[in-house]
């Protein structure tokens, strides 16, 4: 078994040491990129979820008594509790009870480019409340330097009951 001379065989192994710290600094950006946008879309589906569930609660309040003002307490007073940015957060509360009505919060909430499901076919009375949040309130916005920015997106929920209102 011939063995390589001692300078040869360090020169080797200074070259194997140099491809691997090479391979590393090409890798690491993305596998820190990999990782910020898994971190960011948790959070984002979490925040989904939680945009659901405010839906079905301010809807529920709806569905008792049509006030908006309160409606949108228990919306923000659900998303606060996770962690939810609530000054942004828009209504638009659709219901049949005196007419096609709809109540918008704030009031000067532009809801044109938004289109509704069609209402339910019964001639019963129904109450659906469409939650409009920045997405950026959802989830931390930390692919923007990368060109994901999440400002210009807006996560809507739209859930709709029968009124059981007197």
């Amino acid at each position: 078994m011939r063995h390589l001379p001692v300078s040869i065989d360090r020169a080797l192994r200074t070259k194997a040491r140099g491809a691997v710290t090479l391979e590393l600094l090409i890798t690491l950006p993305l596998l820190v990129i990999g990782c910020m946008a898994a971190v960011e879309m948790g959070l984002w589906m979490s925040g989904r979820e939680r945009l659901e569930m405010a839906t079905r609660t301010g809807v529920e309040a709806a569905a008792a008594s049509l006030d908006l003002e309160e409606v949108h307490r228990r919306v923000c007073d659900y998303l606060g509790r996770g962690n939810v940015a609530t000054e942004n957060v828009e209504l638009l509360l659709v219901h049949n009870l005196r007419g096609n009505v709809e109540q918008s919060y704030p009031s000067k909430a532009d809801w044109s480019n938004i289109t509704l499901p069609q209402p339910p076919a019964s001639k019963s009375r129904y109450v659906r409340l469409v939650v409009r949040v920045p997405s950026s309130d959802l989830a931390p916005n930390l692919l923007k330097s990368f060109g994901f920015d999440l400002r210009e997106h807006t996560s809507v929920h739209v859930k709709t009951l029968r009124y059981e209102g007197i």
